[in-house]
C-alpha cells in the first residue's frame, strides 16, 4: 500500500501515493530508506489529481505522482495503526 494521510485531514479522503517512473537519482535514493512495510514521514513533490477514484481498488478518492521526494524518515517499521 501506498497511502498518505494526514492525521487531522483524514475526513478529507484516503491519498494514494504513485511514484512516476522519471523519478530523480537522489529520489530513488531516498525511496531505498524506506521499510517493506511502516510509516515514514516524507516531503513529495508532484501531480495531485482528484474527482476519480485512485490506487489499489480504486479505494482512493486523490493521487499524488511523486516526481520527487525528500527528507525520508522512518517513524515505525511493519505493520502500524497511523494513529
Amino acid at each position: 500500500m501506498s497511502d498518505l494521510y494526514c492525521l487531522s485531514c483524514q475526513d478529507k479522503g484516503k491519498t494514494w501515493l504513485s511514484i512516476s517512473s522519471d523519478l530523480d537519482r537522489d529520489s530513488e535514493s531516498e525511496l531505498r530508506k524506506a521499510p517493506e512495510s511502516g510509516i515514514v514521514n516524507l516531503t513529495v513533490t508532484g501531480k495531485f489529481e482528484t474527482g476519480g477514484t485512485y490506487g489499489h481498488l480504486n479505494g482512493y478518492q486523490h493521487e499524488l505522482t511523486a516526481t520527487r521526494v525528500r527528507n525520508l524518515v522512518v517513524l515505525a517499521k511493519g505493520l502500524q495503526s497511523p494513529e
